[in-house]
């Protein structure tokens, strides 16, 4: 049997129009013919259909395995902490083998690499406002603090995932790191956009201290153990305050 060829353009003839420069693929581009061979049977080609098709369950098949192993790794970093959680662990509690897991992640260092964005969009969706709810530069601000506190009254939780991940990986060379700075200057950005358009007298140096009021907050939930007081509400406004930002009177519940 003939192999097929690669696809390939076809030259146009001079004076014909010139043809796109790429295009979609056909049900026939699976099955190319070369010139002067004969048609491949139908049975050959509803086979290798057949195996195309194979190939893309199994490729579902395998993002599904990696699936499970980063929720589990979600799940057992967040409860037991990153050093204390082996990838035996995580195999285990995937329901996976070891080699498959290794397979997926070569080393623990590439599965936290992949759990810390996963863990970290998590923790910031339910913090930062989304634009459907209506509010205003400065009520988005004190929302992302009030959800803040409500947060740390959860039965779970356990902190800012970042804030945790650098305090157990003191390498700085740890690709973590990286993937934490960015989720900080992530969450700056959101404070000095908001701050612009609340006419923040010096929006970038608001934003610089809403971060380190919010990594403060975490760190005091966290190593307490205890919920939020109200104060943080107290110390937002006066940070808007007195960059001659217009707060509102009524305090948000917690």
């Amino acid at each position: 049997m003939a192999v097929a060829a690669p696809l390939r353009a076809v030259p146009m003839s001079a004076g014909a129009p010139h043809a796109p420069a790429e295009r979609r693929p056909t049900y026939t581009d699976l099955f190319p013919v070369s010139n002067g061979a004969r048609p491949t049977p139908i049975c050959f080609r509803l086979f290798t259909l057949a195996g195309t098709l194979m190939v893309m369950k199994t490729d579902v098949r395998v993002d599904a395995v990696r699936e499970r192993v980063l929720e589990a790794a979600c799940k057992l970093f967040a409860g037991r902490g990153i050093n204390a959680t082996g990838v035996d662990l995580v195999s285990e509690t995937a329901g996976v083998s070891k080699r498959s897991l290794y397979q997926r992640f070569p080393s623990k260092d590439h599965l936290i690499a992949a759990y810390l964005p996963r863990a970290t969009d998590r923790f910031l969706a339910d913090l930062i406002p989304s634009e459907d709810q209506g509010l205003s530069p400065v009520e988005s601000i004190l929302e992302v603090f009030s959800a803040t506190c409500r947060k740390s009254a959860e039965p779970d939780f356990r902190g800012c995932p970042v804030l945790n991940a650098a305090a157990e990986i003191t390498d700085t060379g740890h690709p973590m790191r990286e993937i934490a700075t960015s989720y900080k200057e992530r969450m700056e950005g959101y404070f000095t956009r908001q701050a612009e358009a609340a006419g923040a007298a010096d929006p970038a140096l608001l934003a610089v201290q809403l971060t380190m009021l919010f990594d403060g907050a975490m760190s005091y939930a966290a190593v307490r153990n205890e919920p939020l007081p109200d104060t943080v509400d107290v110390t937002v406004r006066t940070l808007l305050a007195a960059q001659a930002v217009a707060v509102p009177a009524q305090v948000n519940e917690h």
